[in-house]
């Protein structure tokens, strides 16, 4: 059984929420992790307001169950979301921020069951359902601000090589919507998906591409690539048949590419199995097991580097990059091969960095953290460059490969909508 060290049982699959950290054993009995739940729910009807009072620069609002919230008035009235002041059509805020003095405050404050209503001294009127506050509040902090979104199952090799991913097929992604949502929740999910019977033309790279997240980001790597390892048409090791670390991609960009596609078009060779390494599982592991490698890697930024004799990106970042509201892992920047010279820290750190990585590059290359298996043409491979690192097998013969990067942001905006429709439809 798989089991993480220094927690009190064996645990099988890690779940991130915005409720906090759940862990599962293989039996399915949930246990709670390193953060408090709070009392906040996806279903709010259980939680009417019973009372809000005035008390000076803000509203204390008194829930059925308990608890309060409080919230300033200042903020009460830059969030009303009336006609005049959020555009019902384009979701853009109307009212100026300069009109709203600071010491604002309500001639009137009502609550009719779920709801909250505001009257202003200049008389406008804002209204607030229960729902939304307790999904927006901020005293006490409710970690919502984390959308309803896609679970993250945190996975060794084992764990994943247990999971049973969907045949996903090229043709159904493209002509069925919940198809392309199943692709885009196991990328959410497990960092990955695989599409299936996907053509070899690199037009069909494109083609998935535009499916998933409506654009491709084009880069110093051109739109859409097919490279093999007799040219090397750019100055990188992926270009060679030589073993690949696990690394993530454009640790030199400050906007590193949110997902990448590839695929295996050909091989007459041994070797080239692919690997990838789960980059949130592996800085979880390393939280629990070396907290002052995970801190110091999540607070000091390195650089990174790429060039080439024509053009030279230089970026710095953070190896483990937190989210700033939930403090939770938000981007992996890990690669070897592309770090600069390490000149930006203090005489007093240099060893505390090199310590550090290799502490996290330890776990990243544990065997027990690595999944292995074999890209062959048909088998299209998509994945988040933010969570999930890459590498592969040295190999002999002539290997053949397609692929692009998609930005984040495009992906995202294009499945979140699809997410609310079909999100308990999909596995």
């Amino acid at each position: 059984m798989h089991t993480l060290k220094r927690f009190s049982a064996p645990l099988g699959v890690i779940l991130r929420s915005a409720r906090g950290l759940r862990i599962a054993d293989k039996k399915g009995n949930w246990h709670l992790g390193l953060r408090r739940f709070s009392f906040c729910s996806s279903d709010t009807s259980f939680n009417p307001i019973t009372s809000a009072l005035l008390e000076n620069d803000k509203i204390k609002v008194q829930w059925q169950n308990g608890q309060h919230s409080e919230l300033h008035n200042v903020w009460l009235r830059d969030h009303c979301n009336c006609a005049k002041c959020l555009n019902q059509e384009t979701f853009q805020r109307e009212l100026d921020l300069l009109e709203i003095p600071l010491d604002i405050k309500p001639s009137s404050v009502t609550t009719t069951g779920d709801i909250l209503e505001l009257k202003w001294s200049d008389n406008h009127v804002t209204v607030f359902n229960s729902d939304w506050l307790i999904e927006h509040a901020y005293k006490p902090g409710m970690a919502t601000r984390v959308e309803d979104w896609v679970e993250p199952v945190l996975w060794d090799g084992s764990i994943i090589s247990s999971v049973k991913l969907p045949n996903i097929t090229f043709e159904s992604v493209l002509q069925n919507e919940k198809e392309r949502c199943r692709v885009s929740n196991l990328i959410e999910k497990y960092g990955f998906a695989f599409v299936h019977e996907t053509p070899t033309d690199v037009s069909s790279i494109e083609k998935l591409s535009n499916a998933l997240a409506g654009f491709v980001r084009e880069t110093n790597y051109g739109r859409l690539w097919e490279f093999s390892n007799e040219v090397m048409d750019h100055a990188d090791t992926a270009y060679t048949a030589q073993h690949l670390e696990a690394h993530t991609d454009n640790t030199y960009f400050t906007d590193p590419a949110g997902l990448q596609l590839l695929h295996c078009t050909f091989h007459d060779g041994k070797g080239g199995e692919s690997l990838l390494v789960d980059g949130f599982h592996a800085a979880e592991v390393l939280k629990q097991t070396n907290l002052e490698a995970f801190e110091f890697l999540s607070s000091h930024e390195i650089p990174f580097h790429f060039k080439d004799d024509k053009i030279q990106f230089k970026a710095n970042g953070h190896v483990i990059e937190l989210d700033p509201f939930t403090n939770e892992v938000a981007r992996i920047r890990f690669n070897m091969y592309d770090r600069d010279i390490l000149n930006c820290l203090p005489a007093e750190d240099v060893t505390k960095f090199y310590g550090a990585f290799k502490a996290f590059a330890s776990v990243i290359r544990n065997p027990e953290n690595e999944y292995w298996f074999k890209l062959t043409p048909g088998k299209c491979l998509v994945m988040g460059n933010w969570r999930v690192m890459h590498g592969r097998s040295g190999f002999t013969g002539l290997r053949k490969m397609q692929g692009c990067y998609i930005n984040r942001d495009d992906f995202r905006s294009h499945f979140r909508p699809k997410y609310q429709i079909y999100k308990n439809q999909l596995d």
